[in-house]
């Protein structure tokens, strides 16, 4: 049994407003780190982005048992030179908060950060979902549609029946 440790960056409010600048939002746990899109540098930034690690049901105990948190960084990146990036500011998810059903989105407050008159914060939501192995990602099944077997990917809807 495997589980997917997810961090969903939503939102984030009360940036300063840079037009020739991108946010890029990066995620680090264990060594790895995963990126969202870049969004426009606003004073209201848009991310509905989800960041996601596999990992096994013991590497999940593990990093429970060691109170591991998970780098959440705002970075800023240059229109003009695109390897010119900027730490804004980071925040600290501890993995212990990643449960099933999910929790709702939190509001936090960048730590670090360079902006020092506005005061930037994120909505983001930590969530675990759990997958079995040899169980596809997507549930399918095969229905008659006027005869004809039709491949139905999805939760069944009431037409599908």
């Amino acid at each position: 049994m495997n589980h997917v440790i997810v961090v969903s960056v939503l939102q984030g409010r009360y940036f300063p407003i840079r037009s020739d600048f991108d946010v890029v939002f990066e995620a680090t746990l264990d060594g790895k780190a995963l990126q969202s899109d870049p969004v426009r540098h606003k004073s209201t930034i848009s991310v509905e982005n989800e960041l996601a690690w596999v990992i096994t049901k013991k590497a999940l105990q593990h990093h429970r048992s060691q109170r591991t948190r998970i780098k959440l960084q705002a970075l800023a990146i240059s229109h003009k030179d695109g390897n010119h990036k900027e730490v804004l500011g980071f925040v600290m998810l501890d993995v212990r908060l990643a449960v099933s059903p999910p929790s709702s989105p939190r509001w936090l407050p960048l730590q670090s950060c360079v902006y020092r008159k506005h005061k930037p914060e994120l909505q983001v939501q930590l969530l675990l979902e759990t997958t079995t192995r040899g169980q596809p990602s997507i549930p399918t099944r095969v229905v008659s549609n006027r005869g004809a077997p039709t491949l139905v990917l999805g939760q069944p809807t009431a037409t599908s029946r």
